[in-house]
């Protein structure tokens, strides 16, 4: 089992080509991810447990205003979870 097994991160909201996953990082207790950005937009990380049409997505972790064309965002990890599906969306 490696990390590609646990992790699944995707983007939604708006289309935004240049917005793209540069790094995804997970540790014991926490996921980083870092992103493309366009500056002063708003990235949120989202998770589900679940890929089917019904899924209900949580917020965690706090939003961030993109500073320039790079941003990281680090949210809450549990290595204990069966399965979690991250995604990053844009704000409006």
């Amino acid at each position: 089992s490696g990390l590609s097994e646990w992790i699944n991160v995707q983007f939604s909201g708006d289309p935004e080509p240049e917005l793209r996953i540069l790094e995804a990082l997970l540790s014991e207790s926490a996921l980083r991810i870092r992103i493309t950005a366009e500056p002063l937009h708003v990235y949120q990380v989202e998770t589900a447990d679940t890929l089917q049409p019904a899924r209900q997505w949580t917020a965690i972790g706090q939003p961030i205003t993109a500073s320039g064309i790079e941003s990281e965002l680090t949210v809450p990890a549990d290595l204990n979870e069966p399965i979690k599906i991250y995604r990053v969306r844009r704000l409006p």
